[in-house]
């Protein structure tokens, strides 16, 4: 249910799934996408499906790298129980392979994982009609193994810590931020979360804040939309703050990347202009669990959480690479 297409021959829609995954010890990180953009005709963008790939390493950002090959709309297709197969690479429930190049290089992985956690979604489904846009953390606690190769230098991952996500809508937020984690208190382990700033019918801009955090047996989801939107949202590019309580507990998270660890890449909105989306796989993470005004849980991660701050402009000094 998590992953299954929603978009297929649905102009004016977007439709993405992608892997995060991390090597926590050496401060690397990997971001590989499949997406499929089906405009409304009066956007001016054309129809497209397209792979993507990138690196990310802590302490030398010059090796910090994202590639994407473009193919007709046509090029991807569908199976059950799920498959998304775009040119000659596929995406399932167990696994990755593909492919994606640019004019100074390229990134290609072949990936199996196990998963263990339940997927987190936002919003709940119950109230996906209200929304334009859907983020569900299909896979939210993977262990990944396998090979990257960028450039001809493969990396080895043995029960890497991931997850792979699943988005779709008729439009990107106008803003946002997502954090993400796994794997950094066990297995089963994870964090995933959002803060949006959309427009809403009316004209009405409102924002909401989702999250998502599993450590150990304790888990704190606030994902409704009437309490996504009583959150509220803080959204900024130097960082992600949220906090949210569930059932006695709160979790509060704050994810800080460094900026020249940020990479910045253009998204067509199927229905018209763009977004630029900057991103890491090397952010460090703090998260606390409270329980009755008690801390009873608190880990902190260095240089292996997935973060994101997109807007509809460019941040000065940072010009998207792709």
């Amino acid at each position: 249910m998590a992953n299954r297409p929603r978009c297929r021959d649905r102009r004016g829609t977007y439709e993405v799934w992608y892997v995060t995954v991390t090597q926590p010890e050496a401060k690397r990180g990997f971001w590989l996408r499949y997406t499929t953009s089906n405009p409304a005709p009066e956007s001016g963008h054309q129809p497209q499906s397209a792979l993507w790939g990138g690196i990310f390493c802590r302490g030398t950002p010059e090796r910090n790298r994202v590639f994407k090959t473009v193919h007709p709309l046509e090029a991807a297709s569908f199976g059950d129980p799920f498959e998304v197969r775009i040119a000659d690479s596929t995406l399932s429930l167990r696994g990755a392979r593909g492919e994606a190049a640019g004019p100074d290089g390229s990134i290609s992985w072949d990936l199996t994982w196990s998963s263990h956690a339940e997927p987190f979604l936002i919003p709940d489904p119950r109230w996906l009609k209200l929304v334009s846009a859907a983020n569900f953390g299909a896979q939210p606690a993977l262990e990944v193994s396998g090979s990257i190769a960028v450039d001809g230098e493969t990396f080895q991952l043995d029960r890497a810590p991931g997850g792979q996500q699943h988005t779709w809508g008729r439009r990107h937020a106008l803003e946002w931020n997502w954090g993400f984690a796994s794997g950094f208190a066990g297995r089963g382990s994870f964090i995933d979360g959002v803060s949006t700033r959309v427009r809403a019918p009316g004209g009405v801009t409102l924002g909401g804040t989702a999250l998502g955090v599993r450590l150990g047996e304790r888990s704190v989801r606030v994902n409704s939309l009437p309490a996504t939107v009583r959150q509220g949202a803080s959204i900024s590019p130097a960082g992600w703050d949220a906090s949210a309580g569930d059932g006695g507990l709160t979790a509060e998270v704050s994810i800080r990347p460094r900026r020249e660890d940020l990479l910045g890449v253009t998204y067509d909105d199927p229905s018209g202009g763009q977004r630029v989306c900057y991103h890491t796989e090397v952010a460090d993470l703090e998260v606390t669990l409270s329980e009755g005004g008690r801390e009873v849980a608190r880990e902190r991660l260095e240089g292996a959480a997935a973060f994101e701050y997109a807007s509809e402009h460019a941040l000065p000094g940072l010009p998207p690479a792709l």
